[in-house]
């Protein structure tokens, strides 16, 4: 781009100095023709003058004398022949100067088709300096593109290169990692070689308790079915312990009765007491009758078994329902004997 440039300058100069010469030889063209005139000029006044001195002769040689005309005429003579001879010599600078005004005029022409040519010259190359602006423009934008691209591809490539780094070491740590499982691997292949060998040993014991799982098999079997028999008196009791609820629900009223009249007794004075009498009355949280034990009650066991049975209790608070009796029994001053407890602290004091 600078290069044309550089050349369009040049072809500018050169332009400009044509135009100059051809201004200077122009200025020369008309210089000869003014010079041209002026000798056409000097020509009809010789002229002018050689027919003024021939009317002159004429006069005087009618006026002079024939000798005095003589000299005269030839002086005369001698004189028009010094004025034809400049006014040849006159006549053939002017027809030179007539000829080199032409070639001038054809080379002015010659050298003005040149410089049309030039110019045209000038033009295209001009025209093609602003194509080639415009491509080196484009060009320039193109390569500010490029190396944007590539300023981008160098800093994919850093990037990739500190990737390609953290691979590396990730590879390293994982040939580490390997190193260490295979080492894993083989202990866990010979503890593997042991678990099978064990895994035999157990077989032949498991071979060895097979008849013996049968056994137990079928007595597994005979305890389904006498729990199903049990699930099916269970539900049986179920039956009878709604009828048990609406009998309690009934008897409740009744035992309401009855404590208040227990009440007006344990606020009355003590009095003997009687066969009929009760020697032990515990009243159990959650329950609607107390626990009770008269004088003719020997057997607490069968006591303690009714009274659950009655409240629905399970058997297995029997013993300690039967520790706490005698607790009672044994430390009573005086009879009869009423208290107040909860199962499950009665059955975590007399568990054992």
């Amino acid at each position: 781009m600078e290069e044309q440039e550089r050349q369009l300058e040049e072809l500018r100069r050169e332009l400009e100095e044509e135009s100059r010469g051809l201004e200077g030889e122009r200025q020369g063209t008309e210089e000869l023709r003014r010079q041209h005139d002026a000798s056409k000029s000097n020509l009809a006044m010789q002229q002018q003058s050689v027919e003024a001195l021939a009317e002159q002769v004429a006069r005087e040689r009618s006026e002079r004398e024939v000798e005095d005309l003589a000299g005269k005429c030839e002086e005369l003579r001698q004189g028009i022949e010094t004025f034809l001879s400049e006014g040849e010599q006159k006549r053939n600078e002017a027809d030179d100067l007539e000829r080199q005004h032409e070639a001038e005029r054809s080379e002015g022409a010659a050298e003005a088709t040149e410089h049309e040519e030039f110019r045209n010259a000038c033009d295209a190359m001009r025209t093609s300096a602003a194509s080639a602006s415009e491509e080196a423009e484009r060009l320039e934008t193109a390569l500010e593109e490029e190396t944007r691209r590539r300023t981008e591809e160098g800093t994919a490539c850093e990037e990739l290169e500190a990737s390609v780094e953290e691979a590396r070491a990730q590879l390293s740590a994982s040939e580490e990692e390997r190193d260490k499982v295979e080492a894993e691997l083989a202990e866990t292949t010979s503890a593997r070689d042991g678990e099978r060998r064990r895994a035999e040993e157990l077989q032949e014991k498991f071979d060895g308790v097979q008849p013996e799982h049968m056994d137990l098999f079928a007595r597994y079997s005979e305890v389904i079915e006498q729990i199903d028999m049990i699930k099916g008196e269970h539900r049986d009791l179920a039956k009878e312990s709604d009828k048990l609820r609406t009998s309690i629900a009934q008897a409740q009223g009744e035992a309401q009765e009855a404590l208040k009249q227990k009440e007006e007794v344990e606020s009355a004075p003590p009095t003997q007491i009687a066969v009929s009498d009760v020697l032990i009355s515990v009243r159990l949280e959650g329950t609607v009758a107390p626990l009770e034990l008269r004088p003719w009650d020997t057997n607490l066991d069968l006591v303690v078994s009714e009274w659950l049975a009655a409240e629905q209790q399970a058997s297995e608070m029997k013993g300690c329902l039967v520790k706490y009796l005698r607790h009672l029994e044994d430390t009573a001053d005086t009879f009869p004997v009423k208290a107040e407890a909860r199962l499950p602290e009665l059955c975590e004091q007399f568990a054992t």
